[in-house]
């Protein structure tokens, strides 16, 4: 989970220090903390967890992306660009969640990504309409499984 950034600074000596003052900016470093494996949802769906448990712990993560979501800027593209990559995303969604591995979920699936196609038209002017109020915002719009764990505070 990416926390921040820290500055690498190199000292007069040519030691290299984190943050601090007096130190000539040598390079920038990721501070990001590991997730547990084992409670990412890919995991989780292919370990077999009972539904019932994995919809409550998804039901706990909507306020995480409520919160997020309310304070990400507006988008700079285009409704046909969005478009395109709302299209793009059932498609790479298809080939992930439709292999052997999630045999169990198939047919849910395929009846949700077929909603999700057939909306596609509806789609496009909805986008536009909210577009051009300023109501699409930035944000990380491939959220899969894999990016999404969940611990006692869900993150994705």
């Amino acid at each position: 989970m990416y926390l921040g950034t820290l500055r690498v600074g190199r000292m007069a000596d040519g030691r290299l220090v984190l943050n601090e003052s007096g130190a000539e900016t040598f390079d920038w470093h990721v501070k990001m903390r590991h997730l547990p494996a084992d409670r990412m949802l890919d995991a989780r769906i292919l370990a077999g967890d009972p539904v019932s448990e994995l919809e409550g712990d998804i039901e706990r993560l909507v306020p995480v992306l409520i919160s997020f979501y309310r304070w990400a800027g507006v988008t700079r593209l285009t409704a046909d660009e969005l478009m395109t990559v709302q299209e793009d995303q059932i498609s790479v969604a298809r080939d992930v969640l439709l292999h052997p591995r999630f045999v169990d979920y198939r047919l849910r699936v395929e009846k949700v990504l077929g909603k999700l196609e057939a909306m596609c038209p509806a789609l496009a002017k909805i986008l536009s309409d909210r577009v051009n109020a300023g109501a699409i915002v930035e944000c990380h719009e491939d959220m899969r499984p894999e990016h999404v764990c969940l611990s006692n505070v869900p993150v994705t």
